[in-house]
């Protein structure tokens, strides 16, 4: 929206947006409550009619939206039309990283994620240049077919979902034994009798009775059980809102304002800025598939937040100095920042909310994270030009000290998942002494690291498979030793 909302061609069809940063905010920003009813709308349902049918029908909601979109005469209509597309898209982002977690190996996991989340950069590129294309036409369609050409991506995804598998995991969860373990072997590519099919679907069934034996409804996601749901779900919640007030929807939904605004330069430049910044955005993801499974979700966490920090600071003070030079560093500031956010946040806050919640909490915590998501980019993006135009470059030193804040933060209460499989990270949180949400954040940041030692990047954390939850009565110490084992892909 940020190459169309101030496109003379939209305010000849809406005048009342025309210089009124308040409504441009309000009408742009509305996308995010319609995510976070969606994303509630799957938290209640998700379970129940599983992944595959939720993303086919998170993508029919989308497609009416977009042709209300595309077909507006009104703010109100294309009000309309941006809270149903929005609560399509709130669906489709809280079931897909579920889906796509649960189908992938632990080794793979984060990679899957990244390089999905590379095509979705993709999307946002296409966007961003296909505005750029269009500015130069007279009349409606200038951003009339921007948005409706949405409607060619959600075609595809409707007519694709059709033929894929259910998740696994959501398939045993159902006690839907045979098609859960038909379902495995068709992912690993082995015979249904594959003794390592055969390990991952009574892995997954003990992680089920381990998890809970009497509750399965929501009032679990906020109780501290054997297995800590209430932390898991905080920190599931934290890392979803510390991924927009960082400042990075400040920069993808008004980069090209920002750039002719804030930094000074012409129209035709902020909107080639604008693709270009996406280029970079998608280029940089590359790099994620690498990163994000032998570095680890932590480390990432930590050193882009403080990236970031120090991209946000140099911003402020650049729009602040002004001029040609300051201009320059500013917008090579949003490109490093870009850079930053692609290989710590892309790719980490989409997986690790899936990988930290426990199978039985795992599509409600997912949900409730993901519209904790969205109403914070409803927040910031509702608030930023606003903001911008009244405290101007104050507003990136607030994001700039903001992230310090949260790199911080992660380090010392974000405990790693990277390689471990999802059932065992259960075994983090099991056995706690004490249920004080700190301490045992403290504890379960300190099992991930010395798990992490031992496999050292390389293979796959398992959970020994004759072990129960309510058994473990063991020193930290002897809890590495007896219930880590390592395994690699040979």
């Amino acid at each position: 929206m940020s190459g169309l909302i101030t496109s003379e061609q939209f305010y000849q069809v809406f005048p009342a947006l025309d210089g009124n940063t308040k409504l441009q905010g309000t009408v742009t920003s509305l996308l995010s409550i319609g995510c976070c009813f969606g994303a509630i709308f799957t938290f209640l349902v998700g379970d129940h009619y599983g992944r595959r049918k939720c993303v086919i029908l998170g993508s029919i909601i989308v497609a009416i939206g977009v042709v209300i979109q595309t077909s507006s005469f009104s703010v109100a209509q294309m009000i309309v039309g941006r809270i149903v597309t929005g609560f399509g898209i709130g669906m489709l982002t809280s079931t897909t990283p579920v889906y796509q977690s649960e189908c992938s190996e632990a080794v793979h996991r984060g990679h899957d994620v990244a390089v999905e989340l590379s095509t979705l950069i993709i999307g946002i590129a296409i966007a961003y240049w296909v505005d750029y294309g269009f500015a130069y036409l007279s009349g409606s369609i200038a951003w009339r077919f921007p948005l409706g050409f949405q409607l060619v991506f959600i075609v595809i995804l409707m007519l694709l979902s059709v033929y894929l598998p259910e998740s696994p995991r959501w398939l045993l969860q159902h006690d839907l034994i045979d098609e859960g373990g038909e379902t495995i072997a068709m992912l690993r590519g082995l015979d249904i009798k594959d003794g390592l099919v055969i390990t991952e679907r009574n892995e997954i069934l003990t992680a089920i009775q381990m998890e809970i034996s009497n509750q399965r409804n929501w009032r679990r996601l906020f109780m501290n059980d054997e297995v800590q749901s209430r932390t898991r779900l905080m920190v599931s919640c934290l890392a979803s809102i510390f991924q927009q007030i960082c400042g990075t929807n400040a920069l993808t939904y008004y980069a090209t304002v920002i750039y002719e605004q804030n930094v000074g330069l012409s129209r035709n430049m902020s909107l080639l800025m604008g693709g270009f910044l996406q280029i970079w955005f998608l280029i940089a993801s590359i790099f994620t598939w690498y990163l994000i499974d032998s570095v680890g979700r932590r480390k990432l966490f930590v050193t882009a937040y403080a990236g970031e920090a120090i991209c946000m600071a140099v911003l402020g003070a650049m729009i602040h100095v002004g001029g040609r030079t300051a201009g320059i560093i500013a917008a090579t500031a949003t490109f490093v920042f870009q850079g930053f956010y692609t290989w710590r946040s892309m790719a980490n806050y989409w997986v690790y909310p899936s990988e930290l919640l426990s199978l039985q909490t795992r599509t409600k915590g997912a949900a409730f994270a993901t519209a904790m998501n969205w109403m914070f980019v409803f927040l910031v993006v509702q608030i930023t030009p606003m903001a911008a135009a009244s405290v101007g470059y104050k507003l990136y030193i607030v994001f700039a000290v903001i992230c310090a804040f949260i790199a911080m933060f992660s380090y010392i209460f974000f405990p790693e998942t990277a390689s471990f499989s999802l059932e065992s990270v259960d075994l983090l949180f099991a056995d706690l002494e004490d249920k004080n949400i700190v301490s045992g954040l403290l504890v379960a940041v300190r099992r991930s690291k010395d798990a992490r030692k031992i496999i050292k990047g390389h293979g796959e954390i398992d959970l020994q498979k004759q072990r129960h939850i309510e058994k473990l009565d063991v020193q930290h110490e002897e809890w590495v030793a007896e219930n880590v084992i390592v395994s690699d892909e040979k």
